[in-house]
């Protein structure tokens, strides 16, 4: 979604269709399925600790995830109030200012619906929103008895080795069933 926001969108489309063609839905043993929380998944390189994991993410709340694509933009009327009314009716966002129960009914409801394994929650160090929602949306989902793990990672970070250490430990742990 990132890079959609910086190339010429032509272009964009041009490519996501080619990638959209050339998938093909499946699902390998041994994977586990995952939603991943938070506001945005960066550096993009840890998708490629999931999948050394084998995690199958199967829902998200991230900004730039399943919430940027939410909601279709009425072609009647004005297009300003139309984009407006899209951009209300989007998921949750931030309980800075909002209702945290808000996140944690979101993410408890895409964990049951979709009968994930685990929540990982992507933590960008120093982002002061994230600060103030972690630890009561933490303490909730650990309340309700969901896995819950904090990737915490930083922007433009430059070692992911930390990161895959601690995934695969936690992910380690949910197989065998020790949390």
């Amino acid at each position: 979604m990132k890079l959609s926001m910086q190339v010429d969108k032509a272009e964009f489309n041009k490519s996501l269709k080619a990638i959209k063609d050339g998938l093909k839905p499946k699902k390998g043993k041994g994977y586990t399925d995952v939603i991943l929380v938070g506001i945005t998944c960066d550096p993009p390189e840890i998708f490629d600790i999931f999948d050394e994991l084998k995690l199958n993410i199967v829902g998200d709340t991230l900004v730039d995830g399943t919430r940027y694509l939410q909601g279709i933009a009425s072609l009647n009327g004005n297009p300003v109030d139309a984009l407006a009314d899209r951009h209300f009716k989007r998921g949750f966002f931030s309980p800075i200012h909002d209702d945290v129960y808000r996140n944690f009914e979101e993410t408890r409801k895409l964990y049951q619906e979709k009968k994930a394994k685990a929540v990982i929650y992507v933590h960008i160090e120093f982002c002061e929103s994230q600060e103030y929602d972690l630890p009561d949306l933490k303490a909730m989902i650990k309340k309700e008895g969901i896995p819950i793990h904090v990737l915490d990672t930083e922007y433009q970070t430059t070692s992911l080795s930390q990161v895959l250490t601690r995934a695969q430990a936690f992910f380690e742990s949910l197989k065998g069933g020790s949390l």
